[in-house]
């Protein structure tokens, strides 16, 4: 069931598949090494290393939504077959790998004891470790900017202007919100149909705006 935000929309019922892929957001697997070394006077020494891969981003249920029109895009089953591995394939991120450093010196005095410890995690500076992410990018912002292919990270996280799921979002919520408030002069009778034409005006748009760079190439 998918709803939105006050009503901008009615509320979809569909079927998401997400058997066979992973937790999101966390290693699946992970292994430490660390020495310890207890040295006269009551110093100690402590290096560990870390290691942990296998981690994926979070899906996203709009990727593994059931597609029953995805035939058409393609003319055999071996396209269609590669068209949803596109789709619904869940990146993997990167493995990471620290080490970590601490040394400490234990203090006894009449009143008790003091513990000193000076810790330094990644100690290699390793910035090369991606926490989590979330599966946002599909064919439909790779399709709008060709010759670009986007996956998560720095370069992409907000969409892009001319990514064609956003005028099939923003304005249908933007007319809903006009008619709910009573600025909407004309309000849209069947907000499916007002959708649909979007989409339609979108392609026209891709269309163009292609023959035009092929114009120039």
């Amino acid at each position: 069931m998918r709803s939105y935000e006050n009503g901008a929309a009615p509320d979809v019922t569909g079927t998401v598949y997400l058997k066979n892929f992973y937790v999101g957001g966390t290693p699946q697997q992970a292994y430490s090494l660390g020495i310890d070394y207890a040295a006269p006077g009551m110093w100690f020494f402590n290096l560990n290393a870390n290691w942990m891969g296998d981690s994926y981003v979070d899906l996203a249920p709009i990727r593994h939504e059931a597609m029953p029109d995805l035939w058409q895009a393609v003319e055999t089953q071996d396209e269609l077959d590669a068209k949803i591995k596109e789709i619904t394939t869940q990146e993997k991120l990167k493995n990471a790998f620290v080490v970590n450093a601490s040394v400490g010196k234990v203090i006894y005095t009449r009143w008790g004891s003091i513990n000193i410890n000076v810790s330094v995690n990644n100690l290699l500076n390793n910035r090369n470790i991606m926490t989590g992410g979330h599966q946002i990018i599909g064919l439909w912002a790779n399709a709008a900017y060709q010759g670009q292919t986007f996956s998560f990270g720095q370069g992409y996280v907000i969409p892009k202007p001319f990514d064609p799921r956003l005028i099939e979002w923003l304005p249908p919520a933007v007319a809903q919100a006009a008619m709910d408030t009573g600025v909407a002069r004309k309000p849209i009778e069947d907000m499916d149909v007002y959708k649909a034409s979007l989409r339609v005006r979108i392609q026209k748009a891709q269309g163009r705006a292609n023959a035009l760079i092929e114009s120039y190439k």
